[in-house]
Order: C-alpha cells, then sequence, then structure tokens
C-alpha cells in the first residue's frame, strides 16, 4: 500500500517498488532482522 496516495499496490517481486499513481518510492523489508552472532575481528 503505498503512503502518499493510498493506493494499494500488488507485490511480485520483494524489492523497491515505485508507486504507478504517483511515483512515491516504497521499500518492503521483507528479510529477517539479521543477528550478529559472529564477533567483529
Amino acid at each position: 500500500k503505498c503512503y502518499r496516495c493510498g493506493e494499494i499496490i500488488e507485490i511480485q517481486k520483494l524489492e523497491r517498488i515505485v508507486c504507478p499513481h504517483c511515483g512515491f518510492r516504497i521499500f518492503y523489508k521483507v528479510r529477517q532482522p539479521v543477528v550478529r552472532r559472529v564477533k567483529a575481528r
């Protein structure tokens, strides 16, 4: 769903989507939150 114009957009690819009505870029974060288990060296 677009946050600017409120139009419902069907999601096919889980990537950045540009609303065809107002051109507002919508970013869908579908990936699970990454848990840092590896210590930084």
